[in-house]
């Protein structure tokens, strides 16, 4: 059974524009059982998202559909579920004029 999000850790917060820029994850992965990652996009901009090491970097493709991100709309809170040890940071970018802040907290559960 599958328990409601606990979480273990305080936020790491993430100002975007259209530069990918990444935060460090608050704490490390699990890779046996996996970890969950709650993103809250504040807004005021849709943000796309992308796990991996330090050197990661989320990419928006011309068409919306071929970028590396994952798309985390503003107001919304979208969960993760990681099993790689090697993702150690968030990457995120916006579109063109869009912002976004991010909050990224680490835990277990849905």
């Amino acid at each position: 059974m599958t328990d409601i999000f606990t979480p273990e850790t305080g936020a790491a917060r993430l100002d975007v524009d259209t530069s990918s820029d990444s935060v460090a994850l608050p704490k490390a992965v699990n890779a046996t059982v996996g970890t969950t990652i709650r993103v809250y996009n504040e807004g005021p901009g849709t943000a796309f998202v992308n796990f991996g090491g330090s050197d990661v970097t989320a990419t928006i493709g011309a068409d919306k559909a071929t970028g590396t991100g994952i798309p985390v709309a503003a107001g919304r809170e979208t969960g993760f579920r990681l099993k790689n040890a090697l993702a150690t940071h968030m990457a995120a970018i916006c579109d063109t004029g869009d912002t976004a802040q991010l909050f990224v907290t680490m835990g277990d559960g849905i």
